[in-house]
């Protein structure tokens, strides 16, 4: 009865449109901890119910008696089904496996709960009316998903039922393990979204019945006819973002249609309510990143505001890497090349692998053209322009370099903090684990110091 209790909780947790984060404002993917820790405790009190019961039976007749039991007493057979889905459920959805194989468990994660759920019912019958439990558990899980088709799929993005938006798909520069492709939906109208928030998209003709998680990489302008763009690093075992690389041209986009459903998760805090702005990312973790940047370069030359000082620090594989961002790049330094050039912005690119002379450019080759053009036709003399080319360089770091996060945080950051902080991290396992262990060392400023009050961290979370 203890385990059966427990499940209209684990239903009621699982939501993505669930009334604690509507009232609270707190994202799924956190409410997600306490679903997977509650269905851990629901699956050990399972085992602890069934063990004791088998246990009773050996105890007072023996094996006989134990065989007894499975051919005459329902309850002990079937039982052992809606353990058993349980169990599958618990193991397969470890964080490993999850991210090594995200469809599969995505489709075993469903079939193993209707099955859990059925089993449970024909098992519990209307035994000390714990069916009441089950018949919860289906109405938290209907009233969710009702919630979530009308407010964050069918009503919002494109104003009408199951239609869909249209979108361009390219492939991004790659290597032989590790390929990126970009997907832009076009045209979204009044759908709005905040920075470090997702969507899951649904492509027809491409595993109709999947959707897929992706960090919206693109600002939400107001009063803007904004577009939607993600930056996507394909994974798991024929999942379903190396379907979409497969299905794209060697060159050129690729149009289609999707079906967008979200936004979903973000930071619970806004950046206008902190003086000091300090994002760390690895790879394409910068998607979740890169939009408090562009919200600081809008929101900052508001007199109201507390923002100070914005620092980006990002790691990469490649420095081709940088070309995922180029349009943003060039729009910060197009709208904020001052407060580059003051400190007020600092960009930090970190390349891991070795890159050759011609790499070493790679970004003025990615910007200088275009920025140039533009400085030209508004200045028109060429020492406009060669300051332009001097300055480009030095706005934003490029260093070929793996770097120490740790020494990052706690030598140089830790000289930068302001009254009160927040820091944005997204990408690796490894580099939340360590940004949030040096943040967290961070602390003793509070303590120590008159002249910081705050230090908040934000962590963009991908185990969705």
């Amino acid at each position: 009865l203890h385990s059966t209790a427990l499940v209209p909780i684990i239903f009621f947790l699982s939501g993505k449109s669930n009334i604690i984060s509507q009232l609270r404002g707190i994202s799924y993917e956190k409410i997600n901890v306490y679903h997977r820790w509650v269905s851990f405790m629901c699956c050990l009190l399972g085992w602890v119910h069934t063990i004791a019961f088998y246990y009773q039976a050996v105890y007072e007749g023996g094996y006989a008696r134990l065989q007894f039991e499975m051919h005459n007493n329902s309850f002990f057979v079937n039982g052992i089904p809606p353990l058993l889905f349980l169990t599958i459920l618990t193991v397969f959805s470890h964080s490993y496996i999850r991210a090594l194989w995200y469809e599969l468990w995505l489709d075993v994660h469903w079939i193993c709960a209707l099955g859990f759920y059925i089993s449970l019912f024909i098992h519990v019958d209307l035994l000390l009316e714990s069916w009441k439990y089950l018949a919860a558990a289906l109405v938290f899980w209907c009233a969710q998903m009702a919630w979530r088709g009308l407010a964050k799929n069918f009503f919002r993005l494109n104003k009408g039922f199951m239609r869909t938006s249209p979108c361009t798909m390219r492939r991004l520069a790659s290597t032989e393990n590790n390929h990126y492709f970009e997907i832009n939906v076009e045209n979204v109208g009044e759908f709005t979204w905040s920075p470090g928030q997702h969507v899951f998209l649904r492509i027809p003709g491409l595993r109709f019945l999947e959707n897929h998680p992706f960090s919206i990489i693109s600002y939400c302008e107001p009063m803007e006819n904004n577009s939607m763009k993600f930056i996507v690093k394909t994974g798991g075992w024929k999942g379903m973002t190396s379907i979409i690389y497969n299905s794209l041209p060697e060159e050129g986009f690729k149009e289609s249609k999707v079906f967008v459903d979200g936004p979903y998760g973000g930071s619970e805090r806004q950046i206008d309510s902190f003086n000091n702005i300090f994002l760390i990312s690895s790879g394409t973790g910068i998607t979740a990143i890169l939009p408090f940047l562009l919200e600081f370069v809008d929101k900052y030359p508001e007199k109201k505001t507390l923002l100070n000082h914005l620092r980006l620090d990002w790691v990469i594989r490649e420095s081709e890497n940088i070309e995922w961002i180029k349009p943003e790049l060039k729009k910060t330094i197009a709208k904020a090349s001052d407060l580059l050039s003051k400190g007020i912005i600092k960009i930090n690119i970190y390349v891991n692998n070795e890159m050759g002379v011609s790499n070493t450019e790679s970004l003025d080759d990615l910007l200088n053209s275009d920025v140039l053009q533009t400085q030209t036709s508004s200045e028109g003399d060429e020492k406009s322009v060669d300051k332009v080319t001097t300055s480009v360089s030095k706005l934003i770091s490029v260093k070929n370099v793996k770097p120490n996060f740790k020494n990052i945080i706690e030598n140089r950051i830790s000289q930068e903090l302001g009254y009160t902080n927040m820091f944005v991290v997204s990408g690796s396992d490894s580099i939340k684990t360590l940004a949030s262990t040096s943040v967290a060392n961070l602390q003793h400023h509070v303590f120590k110091s008159t002249k910081v009050d705050e230090i908040y961290m934000h962590s963009e979370n991908f185990g969705w």
